[in-house]
């Protein structure tokens, strides 16, 4: 005599029907989110640079050539690319990239955006940042020596103005054909990113 086995339900309380439903809604919502087999690419997945405080980096963008616009996002701030030809290699475009004197050390992403026509692809390149070590020299002089009179002080001004101005325009042109020289002929009495302290005061570090 075979005896029949009696079942017992499963009880689902009111908190598992709620999640279930809303684990079933996102799937259907958010499909590719949830459970996709190909996560993004990681930062720094087409290359990486590394440069100290201070320094200039050059970025290389190679096999290009057919694009209409190349420019890079570093720390909010814009890199221009300009196209650029060499006997021998392949045409790509480059980029002047500068680290800030005051760039925290660490690891950052330049994303560069790649256009031709109306498609666009966005490449991730990763930029270490090293802690340079900057002169400070410790000046004494007379007041009158430090502080700028109301003259002086105008001219200071006006002479940041012009410097904005200059600096407020990007140009993907480069307007230049050879390897930079010197300024001026001279003695050298500044070294980039040295602070002078005059008078226990530090002022703004040398930027060039």
């Amino acid at each position: 005599m075979m005896t029949a086995l009696k079942q017992t339900p499963v009880k689902i309380s009111r908190l598992d029907r709620m999640l279930i439903t809303a684990v079933v809604l996102l799937s259907s919502v958010f499909p590719v989110e949830l459970f996709s087999n190909t996560p993004p690419a990681p930062m720094g997945f087409d290359g990486q640079y590394s440069g100290k405080q201070g320094q200039v980096l050059l970025i290389k963008v190679k096999g290009e050539e057919q694009a209409t616009e190349v420019k890079g996002r570093f720390l909010s701030r814009t890199i221009p690319f300009f196209r650029e030809f060499r006997p021998g290699e392949p045409a790509g475009h480059i980029g002047l990239l500068g680290i800030d004197m005051q760039d925290e050390p660490g690891a950052y992403e330049l994303a560069v955006e790649v256009k031709q026509g109306e498609q666009a692809k966005q490449l991730s390149f990763n930029v270490l940042v090293a802690k340079e070590k900057f002169s400070v020299e410790h000046l004494t002089l007379p007041k009158e020596k430090v502080d700028l009179d109301e003259k002086a002080t105008a001219r200071w001004k006006a002479e940041q103005e012009q410097v904005r101005e200059a600096l407020a325009e990007n140009s993907r042109l480069k307007l230049w054909h050879s390897d930079f020289l010197e300024p001026v002929i001279g003695k050298r009495t500044g070294i980039f990113g040295s602070v002078r302290i005059m008078n226990g005061k530090p002022r703004n570090p040398h930027n060039g």
